[in-house]
């Protein structure tokens, strides 16, 4: 079915980020739910994200969407050079309107997507070669994170506490370990 530049390929669309948008807007109001204690709430919340979800998939694929591996691979690095080419703009307009914290914003998911990219194309450059994949390297496990650190955080001096950075460094290392490991992790100390 060739849908190319019809309007129903514009309402697919519109409805594909609709359902997105509504998927995100439903898991998150779903976690609100859940931490003031309204359990039987966030699971509505949370059912009616996974139907946006299934949704979204079935416009995804009348879209055209979701050929093979190496179709998949192309597209994928395609969209990062999108990502990376928007985020940069968008980090110009911010820091030309003043809105500095934002565009920090913007740099930093810049960076992450330029990531992406390069991942997806030495996955492609091996797939093309037939060069089987040598397991997950540290650029697989890789994490960036951001916290605004508020005033209780800090000393009088506007330092942050260095118990406050531990946990950071804490939180960043259990990420990237279940990521890189693809399963739950714990921190450990051996006995001396």
């Amino acid at each position: 079915m060739d849908l190319k530049g019809s309007k129903t390929e514009i309402n697919l669309r519109e409805a594909f980020d609709h359902e997105l948008r509504s998927y995100f807007e439903y898991i998150y109001a779903g976690k609100r739910a859940s931490d003031e204690g309204f359990d039987l709430i966030a699971d509505v919340f949370h059912q009616t994200a996974r139907n946006e979800a299934e949704h979204a998939e079935h416009e995804y694929l009348f879209l055209g969407r979701g050929g093979d591996v190496k179709a998949s691979l192309q597209a994928a690095i395609e969209h990062e050079e999108e990502a990376t080419a928007f985020y940069r703009k968008s980090a110009d307009t911010a820091r030309k309107e003043e809105f500095d914290e934002i565009a920090a914003f913007f740099d930093r998911i810049e960076k992450v997507e330029e990531t992406h990219r390069t991942k997806y194309e030495e996955i492609l450059h091996g797939f093309e070669n037939a060069t089987p994949l040598e397991g997950r390297t540290v650029r697989h496990s890789v994490l960036t994170m951001a916290q605004l650190m508020l005033p209780a955080q800090a000393n009088p001096a506007g330092f942050v506490h260095g118990g406050e950075l531990m946990k950071l460094m804490d939180n960043a290392a259990g990420v990237t370990a279940a990521r890189h490991s693809a399963t739950n992790v714990v921190t450990a100390l051996a006995g001396c």
